[in-house]
């Protein structure tokens, strides 16, 4: 299964996610951190065309939990990890996030 649709926001979230956190260890955000973040906004657009796609991905996620480690493998890949410690606490987030979409699911239904 590719996920594609699930793969690029969330490489997105996490890569954002990363670089805010970087930037903002010191308790603000200068002017060149913030315009750092302009090729990421630019991304943006390619982030939200995913979004009409991710249900049925999401489907098929649900359909076959072990994809999961695609998902993992995908965006250890991409971020060239290579840390034990990295790899695990974003195995934890994916199966965080699987998880409460589960349960988002169950209270929709």
């Amino acid at each position: 299964m590719s996920l594609e649709n699930l793969k690029k926001p969330l490489l997105w979230a996490i890569e954002l996610g990363e670089q805010l956190h970087n930037d903002l260890k010191d308790g603000k955000l200068q002017r060149g951190e913030a315009w750092a973040l302009i090729p990421k906004a630019w991304q943006l657009p390619d982030v939200v065309r995913c979004f009409p796609h991710i249900k049925g991905e999401w489907e098929q996620l649900k359909a076959d939990p072990s994809v999961k480690h695609e998902l993992i493998q995908y965006i250890s890949k991409e971020l060239d990890i290579d840390n034990d410690k990295a790899e695990r606490k974003i195995m934890a987030g994916v199966n965080l996030a699987f998880a409460i979409g589960l349960f988002i699911d169950e209270l929709i239904d």
